[in-house]
């Protein structure tokens, strides 16, 4: 439906908004796990040092695109989520992923050196690439407090064997913060993580590489699975085609087919992105969360009249 040239349903969905950061339903209400699809814990690198890359039972593997400086697209990585059943409201205030980067396990190995910034795309996937937005961009440098980088392990403590330079590798635990992102229930939605590429060689710019399992030997919680990553392509800062990648050489191939790209390949199995969403369910359904009548009669009347005030504002900037 639409009033005087504004969705209704971008109305309300402001009006959730404002009544859940109202209500204490936003970043400052202590989230809970929504969607958990972290790190491995079993079958971590390989099995022997001197195995081959494709270890039949290594679980753990990176992503990572990269395309030529100056050729004003970018390749970020993502995947998929879904929680709750249709009709519920949440507020995700964090997603969390992991990088993996660098040369080697030395001290200088850290994002800021590689990235000077990330950025959160977002949006549910049946709106394609014209659905995506950015929830949250910033540096990485530490100075955002909605980007929070820390160096984690696996459970035995050790990092990511990178088999093909054989050189162990740090992990990074990326936490995008403070988001107030607003999920449907039972809708499948979908992430990428993009940032500004390193130079290597003076040629390429890497994007960044995420971690990865493959949810059957991974051993861990793999909610949402089903062997498929997915791909984003911007140009020129401008998201415009999205597809599902198998990273099983002899799988089905996904969706992606952009840039003479088949959409499988790169591994002996296929994988999904490692990703953890914090949040809270806004509690639409359960009276006895809800505040008192006086104090709901208050926060709709505010939420109605910022919207009324921005439609009429609308309205004013229509005027000849």
């Amino acid at each position: 439906m639409n009033f005087m040239g504004i969705s209704t349903g971008t109305a309300l969905q402001s009006l959730f908004l404002a009544l859940a950061l109202a209500t204490g339903f936003g970043s400052d209400a202590q989230a809970t796990l929504l969607f958990d699809r972290g790190l491995p814990n079993e079958n971590i690198n390989n099995t022997a040092p001197n195995h081959p890359a494709f270890d039949p039972d290594r679980s753990n593997i990176t992503w990572g695109f990269a395309d030529r400086i100056g050729s004003g697209y970018s390749y970020p990585l993502g995947d998929d989520f879904s929680f709750g059943i249709a009709g519920q409201k949440y507020l995700v205030d964090t997603l969390r992923v992991w990088a993996v980067i660098g040369v080697a396990n030395t001290a200088a190995t850290i994002p800021n050196n590689f990235w000077q910034n990330f950025t959160l795309w977002g949006g549910q996937v049946d709106s394609g690439a014209a659905g995506l937005s950015a929830v949250h961009s910033g540096p990485t440098n530490g100075s955002d407090p909605q980007i929070k980088i820390s160096q984690v392990t696996y459970v035995d403590g050790g990092n990511y064997w990178a088999e093909p330079v054989q050189l162990y590798r740090k992990i990074w635990q990326i936490d995008f913060t403070g988001l107030n992102w607003a999920i449907e229930g039972g809708q499948l939605y979908q992430f990428f993580v993009d940032g500004n590429g390193f130079t290597s060689l003076d040629t390429w710019n890497v994007f960044p590489v995420l971690h990865a399992s493959n949810a059957a030997l991974s051993g861990s919680p793999s909610a949402g699975a089903d062997d498929f990553y997915r791909l984003l392509r911007i140009k020129q800062g401008t998201p415009d085609y999205v597809g599902t990648w198998n990273s099983n050489n002899l799988g089905l191939p996904g969706t992606y087919g952009a840039s003479g790209l088949s959409g499988r390949g790169g591994w002996n199995k296929s994988s999904d992105i490692n990703v953890q969403i914090y949040g809270n369910l806004f509690p639409t359904t359960n009276p006895t969360v809800i505040p008192e009548s006086s104090s709901v009669g208050s926060l709709l009347g505010l939420g109605v009249l910022g919207i009324g005030a921005w439609l009429r504002g609308r309205k004013r900037d229509r005027q000849p």
